[in-house]
């Protein structure tokens, strides 16, 4: 079977949470994903992100690893690790220092079969 990819790039406005008006936001992500063996399938997924409020800025780095495994009929199982790191703030009298997120996740995904594949 063929791997699939997909890269998307979007461009919007948010609002941040303690602060009036809207962030600019725009993001990079694409998607890489191919079956290993015949009922393993893996799939890539980085992404890039900066928000943007006047000269304040702040950038965010993501890659995420996917395993799914069919267990059943319309059952599988998928085991995720992700990884993030924020750099930057959008209010300039905090301090530049980068925030880490890391997560594993284990999961059992319910439906047709060709949602699953």
């Amino acid at each position: 079977s063929v791997p699939d990819l997909s890269v998307s790039y979007a461009r919007s406005q948010a609002t941040a949470i303690g602060f009036a008006g809207v962030a600019d936001v725009q993001s990079v992500n694409a998607s890489i994903g191919w079956p290993l063996w015949s009922r393993l399938r893996v799939r890539l997924r980085p992404g890039l992100f900066r928000s943007e409020m006047g000269n304040a800025h702040a950038d965010a780095y993501a890659m995420a690893l996917d395993v799914t495994r069919p267990i059943a009929h319309g059952v599988s199982i998928d085991f995720s690790a992700s990884s993030n790191l924020q750099r930057g703030s959008l209010n300039p009298g905090t301090p530049n220092m980068p925030i880490d997120r890391h997560v594993l996740l284990i999961r059992l995904v319910v439906g047709a079969s060709s949602l699953l594949w």
